[in-house]
């Protein structure tokens, strides 16, 4: 779900849990940091990377504090910080997963000013522990002369690499050496169909894991018909309009849209494939905006219009991992000939009940949950605008100390009412205040669909 104080594509990017997570460690919720929580930095005066000359491993690293790194990449520090401690989390989290496969086209790698900004900001990545992949196309011997050079590069920015023919790495080990080596792996082109980089891909794609996958050229990513970038694409909802014959895109963006999506099918929800600039590396990674396009692969959702079509089991086990706490057994008997529309994702990690209720106008959300896992993936604001779209007037309530969805809420709604010390209202479509009083009423007093257990915080639903 969306978050008030910070733009739509962190929300979709940015799972609600590590956001919960980040807060507690002293990250409000939306990246601003909290006065007692910033972290202390050196002053240091960080060089631009084009004229900088080579540093020592050490100097490096105490060079590259975060603070004075994202106030001369980013230009956006809170938002740098955020993401930063987000990526940090995920890999402590996950340390059998990469952080990053990049694959960097020949052009890059023809480009001595893109090399030295690749270079820049692989060293900041490896210094900080964000395990990465490099995988390098070779059209010609030149390309590899090229690639020599970014390995010079870096090995004068203190982080060492080693070059590996694309059909000799082993992934376990180049994931568990990546720590202390830097692994490139050098993929020859033997003509211009050749697949030899798209088949490591793949495999590395299969076998690491990584939660960023980025296609490393010159373009920013794809553009519209106004030569805008394209911020998201979700898969599959998005694929016939990129790739068919009436299709803006030139031959070779719609090749690049085919690569990804064969890839995005090796890889974890929560994962994507990002198009981009190699010399915007940083500026993808640690803003909310990002600099290219992130593809994603998105759950179909489904609407119902009774109980009976959909597995109440996962139904069960997914509102209570959404809410962290247990329902009622007899929650489904309860509602059962009150339901009007059931909806829920393809592999059951989203799903939304809403009940048309005796002598109440507007229809009722009873229950909207998103799986832990799917939280950052985009399918929450699908399924939100599905519903706004099928329902004009709508209304729900959300417990007062559930902070984070009366938050977003907020921001959704038409009004809100605080009912008593238990419940918040909320509405959209009203056009009477006399709707409105009613539909308090209901709320209000409506049972409690949990057992009675101690708060827990719950997610960002109502409840």
């Amino acid at each position: 779900m969306s978050c008030p104080s910070c733009s739509l594509r962190l929300c979709r990017r940015l799972p609600l849990l590590v956001q919960r997570t980040v807060a507690a460690s002293g990250f409000v919720h939306g990246g601003h940091p909290s006065l007692s929580s910033q972290p202390q930095f050196r002053q240091v005066r960080l060089q631009d990377p084009m004229t900088a000359e080579p540093k020592p491993q050490e100097e490096i690293t105490r060079a590259m504090g975060l603070r004075k790194f994202v106030e001369n990449i980013t230009r956006k520090p809170k938002e740098a910080r955020l993401w930063f401690k987000y990526f940090k989390i995920f890999s402590a989290k996950s340390p059998r997963r990469a952080f990053s496969v990049m694959q960097v086209s020949p052009e890059v790698l023809s480009d001595a000013s893109s090399v030295r900004k690749l270079t820049w900001s692989t060293t900041f990545l490896f210094e900080n522990n964000l395990t990465s992949v490099l995988v390098c196309q070779l059209a010609n011997d030149r390309d590899f002369q090229n690639v020599q050079l970014l390995q010079s590069l870096l090995y004068k920015r203190g982080v060492p690499s080693r070059l590996i023919l694309g059909n000799e790495h082993n992934p376990a080990e180049l994931l568990s050496s990546s720590h202390s080596t830097l692994p490139i792996v050098c993929c020859p082109m033997l003509g211009p169909t050749d697949t030899s980089a798209q088949k490591t891909m793949v495999h590395l794609c299969s076998t690491l894991r990584p939660l960023k996958v980025m296609l490393l050229s010159q373009k920013a990513g794809l553009k519209d018909v106004n030569g805008k970038v394209i911020s998201d694409v979700y898969l599959p909802t998005d694929l016939d309009e990129l790739v068919s014959s009436n299709s803006h895109l030139s031959t070779e963006d719609q090749a690049k849209v085919l690569r990804s999506t064969e890839l995005i099918k090796h890889l974890s929800c929560e994962s994507s494939v990002i198009l981009t600039s190699a010399d915007t590396v940083i500026e993808e990674l640690f803003t909310h905006h990002g600099s290219g396009t992130m593809i994603r692969q998105i759950e179909k959702i489904f609407r119902y219009s009774s109980l009976d079509s959909v597995k109440k089991p996962s139904m069960v086990a997914l509102i209570n991992e959404s809410f962290q706490k247990k329902l009622r057994s007899n929650y489904f008997e309860r509602v059962q000939g009150h339901v009007e529309s059931v909806y829920v994702s393809e592999n059951y990690n989203a799903a939304a009940v809403i009940l048309r209720l005796p002598n109440v106008s507007v229809p009722y959300l009873d229950k909207i949950a998103v799986s832990e896992i799917a939280q950052g993936t985009g399918i929450s604001v699908m399924l939100w605008n599905q519903i706004v779209k099928d329902y004009p007037q709508l209304f729900w309530r959300s417990n007062v100390t559930n902070r984070a969805a009366i938050a977003w809420y907020n921001t959704v709604s038409q009004g809100s009412w605080k009912a008593d010390q238990n419940w918040t209202i909320f509405w959209y479509g009203l056009q009477t205040s006399r709707q409105l009083a009613e539909l308090i009423d209901y709320a209000a007093s409506k049972e409690r669909d949990f057992e009675e257990t101690p708060e827990s915080g719950g997610a960002a639903e109502p409840p």
